[in-house]
């Protein structure tokens, strides 16, 4: 987790999609980050802008490219970094 951090700032937001799963895994990466010294931000605020993605379903997938087109939207200078099953299919 560290070296996602490497490069950026401080500021942090983490969308998140789909099951219980990954609720727990983006709880997760929050607080590793946290203990880092990172804080929560806004999306149009963040550094980092972490996307849990999930694919169960084809309304899920259409969800999951409608959440990254909006953090890169949203935020041109952050870094985005997509994780979960749309990560490991696509």
């Amino acid at each position: 987790m560290a070296e996602i951090l490497d490069g950026c700032g401080r500021a942090f937001h983490i969308v998140n999609l789909g099951c219980k799963v990954n609720r727990v895994e983006s709880d997760d990466f929050a607080a590793r980050l946290l203990s880092q010294g990172a804080s929560c931000a806004s999306l149009s605020e963040a550094d980092l802008i972490i996307v849990n993605t999930c694919t169960v379903t084809g309304e899920a997938e259409k969800k999951t490219r409608k959440a990254v087109r909006q953090a890169l939207r949203a935020n041109d200078s952050a870094r985005v970094v997509v994780t979960g099953c749309a990560a490991a299919i696509d």
